[in-house]
């Protein structure tokens, strides 16, 4: 849905005119590109960490949690940067990928979900800015 967003292109917005000239939005030129770029990244990322990416703004209905997962994972930090005129939206976007890092590790250290721990600060930070 996260993606979708990005586009301009979230139903539930949509349906209420609410995704029109909103500074998050990517604009198509900049998602086709990157589209490319994702299906091009498949020859350079080794097959045992993911599965092939499709072109993610022409073929999105082909991704599963698995290819979300990776290509946040992978591709997202080099393929959004420059994204959006506004840096707070590519730095609210790598908050994200670095809190999906974290939680994707084997262990998630109990002292980082406590209060003042750093990734429980890291998860604070990210909704407190999606809703500024």
């Amino acid at each position: 849905m996260l993606l979708q967003f990005w586009k301009g292109a979230y139903q539930p917005w949509k349906a209420q005119n609410l995704d029109q000239n909103q500074p998050y939005v990517i604009s198509e030129a900049t998602w086709r590109s990157i589209g490319k770029l994702t299906a091009e990244a498949t020859h350079t990322i080794p097959a045992g960490f993911c599965h092939a990416f499709p072109n993610v703004y022409t073929e999105h209905h082909l991704y599963i949690s698995e290819s979300h997962a990776a290509w946040f994972s992978y591709l997202a930090r080099p393929l959004l940067r420059g994204a959006w005129p506004d840096l707070r939206y590519y730095d609210h976007a790598m908050l994200l990928v670095d809190i999906m890092h974290e939680t994707m590790d084997y262990e998630v250290n109990k002292a980082a979900l406590q209060p003042g721990g750093a990734l429980r600060e890291k998860i604070v930070k990210f909704v407190v800015q999606y809703y500024e």
